[in-house]
């Protein structure tokens, strides 16, 4: 007597399963980094040049951009919703000393909901900037920050592929050095 079975139950392979499992594994580890990924951005009313840019799972937002003159500014987004910033965030990478102004000594320029920093200036061939060179060889950067309405917060970005979004940005004959 024959059964009739529906035809996503019936199994020609017996490893089917297995198979399938696998094949969920990799498309999941393999578009998972892609949901945090460095991206280039084009210019806007809000965004004077194009940036490589990166969005957490927060929401937050970081770019990274050359304007005409040869500066290269991040600039930090907060997510929808918040006040605006009480003063200049600290941005770290890994261990390395913590970050709070920008390469001149001078404080940091804020908007509704943002803040930048002048990382450097690149001049021939060469921008010297240690907070840059550390966002381009580092795994994370964490900005902490304090609001208006006396929070404070805390947020991370992965920096996997910055190097090469920011390398289209700045150039590719451009040379960042730490010192």
């Amino acid at each position: 007597m024959d059964c009739w079975e529906p035809p996503w139950r019936i199994s020609r392979n017996p490893n089917e399963k297995m198979q399938r499992a696998r094949a969920g594994l990799f498309l999941f580890l393999f578009c998972a980094p892609v949901w945090a990924q460095w991206q280039l951005v084009d210019p806007s009313k809000d965004l004077p040049a194009s940036a490589a840019s990166i969005r957490n799972t927060n929401g937050y937002a970081l770019r990274i951009y050359r304007d005409e003159q040869g500066l290269v500014h991040l600039r930090f987004l907060l997510r929808s919703g918040f006040d605006s910033l009480a003063a200049c965030p600290t941005f770290q990478v890994a261990s390395e000393p913590a970050e709070y102004q920008s390469y001149d000594g001078s404080s940091c320029t804020t908007g509704d909901h943002w803040v930048e920093f002048l990382l450097g200036r690149i001049e021939g061939s060469e921008l010297h900037s240690p907070a840059l060179h550390r966002l381009l060889n580092g795994n994370n950067v964490a900005f902490r920050y304090a609001l208006k309405d006396h929070g404070y917060g805390e947020t991370a970005f992965d920096l996997t592929g910055s190097k090469r979004a920011v390398t289209r940005i700045l150039g590719r004959s451009i040379t960042v050095t730490p010192d």
